[in-house]
């Protein structure tokens, strides 16, 4: 019988602890502030392949850090939920422009905040226009080189939704010729399906991709009226 009233109260011990454990970790407040912030060369924001290019965030003063992945959206832009503190923003390898793992960004977190992340990508696009007429999409831009790798191509790229990267789009034309001479523009066409030309409107971006590196350069997404 003694027993009996052992295992009892051992049980109920027990089972006291399970609910106050489960109450602690109900009542674990979730992170309320908002880090938010853009990929920028020269204050303008950096195109690039949505959830293409990540950032890495690491929170000072705990002996066992784990790294924060940031994911970037196609104009630029991320955004994170975490706890008020002290935050390392470092720029990874994988992106249209250099890793920088040794030079990492001081950022306090305090309510919403906001940061701009500096880069200097391999090329960017300027200048660029991009116009329908007769079923043909041609986009023009002037190309100027910051790094020191030299260019692989230069892409068109034609979607239905404002989503567009090369991994996103219906119809795409890629120049991989006469991009050695950068100081003249470069016009690049890519001429509508039925089914595109069907449509109200489209969308469309240009990329460059530099020699070596998988993630492009891409400019600011251009919605196109057809009708």
């Amino acid at each position: 019988m003694k027993s009996m009233k052992n295992i009892i109260l051992t049980t109920a011990i027990l089972t006291s602890l399970f609910i106050i454990t489960g109450c602690e970790y109900d009542n674990y407040k979730a992170p309320e502030s908002l880090l938010t912030g853009t990929v920028v060369y020269n204050g303008t924001a950096v195109g690039v392949r949505s959830g293409g290019c990540r950032l890495e965030l690491w929170q000072y003063g705990y002996p066992l850090r784990q790294k924060i992945d940031i994911y970037i959206a196609q104009d630029g832009t991320f955004s994170a939920r975490l706890f008020d503190g002290n935050y390392k923003l470092v720029r990874l390898s994988g992106a249209p422009w250099p890793a920088n793992n040794t030079d990492s960004i001081s950022v306090t977190v305090k309510g919403n905040t906001s940061v701009e992340v500096p880069v200097v990508p391999y090329f960017i696009t300027k200048n660029e226009t991009i116009i329908h007429d007769a079923g043909v999409i041609t986009a023009t831009c002037t190309i100027e080189k910051l790094g020191t790798l030299n260019i692989q191509s230069l892409q068109l790229l034609v979607g239905r939704t404002a989503l567009v990267d090369v991994n996103n789009n219906v119809q795409s034309t890629t120049v991989t010729t006469g991009l050695t001479d950068l100081s003249t523009p470069k016009t690049i066409t890519v001429t509508l399906n039925d089914a595109m030309k069907a449509r109200d409107y489209i969308f469309a971006r240009i990329a460059v991709r530099t020699s070596g590196v998988t993630e492009r350069y891409y400019s600011p997404v251009f919605k196109i009226n057809l009708k």
